[in-house]
């Protein structure tokens, strides 16, 4: 079937057709009556121009607005162009800017208004700020400068003169003050004074040098200068205000302005060296020292080992041999003199070999390593507990008599009296350990007595230690560490069996086992707290130099307090929890238990329910006595992530919401602000599942208003974030918990009353 044969069709229905015959285009919204007229548009710059604006989202413009855009671009080209070859110079600061703004912004600046009341105050010509054209490097309009033009470039090449600065141009008045002037403020200086004969001259002659473009320093030897400023700024840049004095300098120009005399014919033949060379190329002095050529450098700096006479066998070093031996010179001729055995040698003999100052600290440092390790007898305690655990001269004090034990101590007493320092005695050491690990088999008075000797000695060593710190003896800080590592190593055990001790009795009392008086061991935890605190607040980081050292001491003093918040009689104390509180603030705050802290809290109030009120506390002693909040917020962040459940028999290990209840009752009670601080977290809790929790957050919902009311009058602030709190309240009215429904009730009688 022949196209022509279809229904409907028309040459008109042909969509590749125009059906009035123009061509049009869509971005610039016109029409052409040919196609070529239309080709050519789109080659044009206005088409270019729409499509972009199409891209953009923009309109497009008509012919007429493009024209006027075009005309504007090519004035503000021209524009740009007349000002490019434009430099903008500030003469006071000595500083060029190619733009119009950059220079607009010198102007304002602060160092160009200091710089300029300064030249006004010293009454300096205030020179003016211009900007100068760039000509170009080959000009025919050279010749044709104006009289005013030729002015001002003769009256800026003026002479330099006696009375001023060769660097900043000032006038000081006489040559005198000027040389002065420029010996203070750019460091200049005049060489060999002693035969200097006209100073004046020699400035003359360097003011010259500098009119003519050239750096005193460089003296023709670097770039070349244009001005004399630039001269200038460039010695003053780069720190070259001083004369070269070397061998760039005409010595014929400046012996007119010194006189060195003359030398005299036996001074000269003194000056001469004689010398003769042999075949080898070395110059031979008289005095028989051999200079040798620079091609040999390579053989001369080798350093050839010494060689030892044949007395047979070179590693057989008998006891008759030894003191012939020359004293080691360095570290590694001591190590190479002791590795020269058969074999034989102990170790105590290789060790005598050594001077007697090397013995001694090498004495010194086994003794020390053999005695006390602090995280190896740490973990020796954690692993096996105080029944395993070893002590190389232990004394096994069951069964003892009370004579035996009251010279124990007394020996314990004489050697720590005598100096605190005594405690590396292993002797005295380990029987103090024996002590404290057959603690149960000790009685309660012979115990205390022990533990007030070793907290006296204590402290004698804090003190001694705090007035090195204070004098900066440096030689002193590694014998301190390890006597302190030792102390606190004692102290920490000793209130680990104390605490271990009391939570025994308490079972048992309660159990009915024994009706003995218990021991009050409060004066001896004061005794050692205050020492313990007293110790932290030292600069502890100039002696334990390495973090994990540093933490592993502070962490045995924060242990015991930890055990000890875990007995609800200790609670009790206020002197002890005062205490408490300061060592913990001074570890969170100097010494980054800020996470260790934090991880304990919340794993005391979900296991520990007598713990909730302590813990308040500790927060509200940081805030308010130490003025650290930043724990108090980081737990509350954290309860106010955490989810609770009301416990069951079914749910094991869950944040227990009784005692998270109970701690922020008592923390809203102690503190408003640390609770309305962080109220934006706490508030989630309101959709908890535990209707403890949301029973509490409620009471204190009532606390808040309570507390902000009495000042909202003042602060139209704290009105909102009332009728924030009622709202809360309100939609809890509607809770599916009648406990929670009756609580919003109760709050509001509260707020009523």
């Amino acid at each position: 079937m022949n196209n022509t044969q279809l229904a409907g069709y028309s040459p008109a229905n042909n969509p590749l057709i125009p059906r009035n015959q123009l061509y049009t285009c869509i971005s610039c919204e016109v029409a052409f009556p040919t196609t070529d007229k239309q080709r050519a548009h789109y080659r044009t710059d206005w088409h270019k121009y729409n499509l972009k604006r199409k891209i953009a989202q923009l309109p497009s413009i008509t012919a007429e607005q493009f024209a006027q855009k075009v005309l504007a671009q090519q004035a503000k080209g021209k524009e740009l162009e007349e000002k490019q070859g434009l430099i903008y110079e500030c003469v006071i600061c000595r500083k060029s800017y190619g733009s119009e703004n950059g220079f607009s912004n010198h102007l304002l600046s602060r160092r160009h208004k200091e710089l300029e009341s300064l030249a006004d105050k010293m009454n300096l010509a205030s020179p003016k700020i211009t900007h100068s054209k760039v000509s170009p490097l080959f000009s025919d309009a050279e010749d044709e400068l104006t009289d005013t033009e030729l002015h001002s470039d003769i009256s800026t090449t003026e002479h330099h003169t006696k009375d001023s600065c060769l660097f900043c141009g000032q006038i000081n008045g006489d040559f005198t003050t000027n040389l002065n002037h420029m010996v203070k403020e750019h460091g200049f200086f005049l060489p060999d004074v002693e035969y200097l004969e006209d100073a004046p001259g020699l400035v003359d002659y360097l003011g010259d040098k500098i009119d003519d473009c050239i750096c005193l320093y460089c003296n023709g030897r670097g770039r070349q200068w244009q001005s004399r400023e630039a001269v200038r700024k460039h010695m003053l840049d780069k720190g070259h205000c001083k004369m070269a004095y070397d061998d760039s300098e005409d010595p014929e120009e400046l012996l007119r302005y010194y006189n060195f005399g003359t030398m005299s014919e036996q001074d000269f033949e003194a000056a001469i060296v004689d010398t003769t060379t042999n075949e080898s190329d070395e110059l031979i002095l008289d005095s028989g020292n051999r200079v040798c050529h620079r091609k040999f450098m390579k053989y001369y700096k080798q350093k050839i080992r010494r060689s030892q006479p044949d007395n047979g066998d070179p590693l057989a070093i008998t006891e008759s041999a030894t003191p012939d031996l020359p004293e080691p010179r360095n570290r590694k001729e001591r190590r190479n003199r002791l590795a020269i055995t058969d074999g034989s040698l102990t170790e105590a003999e290789m060790l005598s070999r050594l001077p007697i100052a090397v013995q001694q600290r090498q004495n010194h440092r086994l003794t020390s390593r053999k005695i006390f390790e602090l995280s190896e007898e740490l973990l020796k305690l954690q692993e096996g507990g105080a029944v395993n655990y070893y002590i190389p001269n232990e004394t096994d004090i069951r069964g003892k008599s009370d004579i035996d034990l009251a010279r124990y101590l007394n020996d314990i007493t004489d050697s720590v009296e005598e100096s605190s320092g005594n405690i590396v005695d292993s002797l005295v050491f380990d029987k103090i350990r024996s002590f404290i690990k057959y603690f149960p088999f000790v009685q309660p008075r012979i115990a205390s007595r022990l533990f007030d000797i070793v907290l006296a000695a204590f402290r004698v060593e804090i003190k001694t230690t705090y007035n090195d710190l204070e004098k900066n003896t440096k030689e002193t800080y590694n014998t301190h560490k390890q006597v302190l590592e030792m102390y606190g190593f004692l102290v920490h055990w000793f209130l680990t069996v104390i605490e271990e001790a009391n939570v025994t009795k308490t079972h048992n009392k309660k159990n009915k086992h024994t009706e003995d008086k218990e021991w009050d061991w409060i004066p001896q935890k004061i005794k050692a707290y205050d020492s313990s605190s007293w110790l932290l607040e030292m600069r502890l980081s100039r002696i334990w130099t390495l973090t994990p050292e540093r933490v592993k001491f502070v962490n045995l003093f924060t242990k015991s307090i930890y055990q000890l918040f875990e007995n609800p009689l200790n609670t009790k104390s206020a002197k002890i929890k005062e205490r408490a509180f300061r060592i913990l603030s001074i570890c969170i705050k100097n010494y980054d238990h800020l996470f260790v802290a934090q991880t304990t809290i919340m794993q005391n109030l979900q296991y520990w329910e007598h713990s909730a009120e302590t813990m308040a506390e500790l927060l509200v002693y940081m805030a308010e006595k130490q003025d650290y909040t930043q724990l108090a917020d980081e737990i509350l962040r954290e309860i106010g992530n955490r989810e609770f459940k009301d416990v069951t028999k079914e749910v094991k290990d869950s944040p227990n919401p009784k005692t998270f209840t109970l701690f922020l009752q008592k923390l809203a009670e102690l503190s408003h602000k640390i609770i309305l601080k962080n109220m934006a977290m706490l508030i989630h809790q309101l959709d908890s599942e535990s209707y403890l929790m949301r029973m509490c957050i409620l009471d204190i919902l009532g606390g808040m208003i309570a507390e902000l009311a009495e000042t909202a009058e003042e602060n139209p602030i704290q009105l909102e974030q009332i009728n924030k709190y009622f709202d809360c309240l309100e939609e809890r009215t509607l809770d599916s918990i009648a406990y929670c429904r009756q609580k919003v009730f109760q709050v509001y009688i509260r707020l009523f009353e």
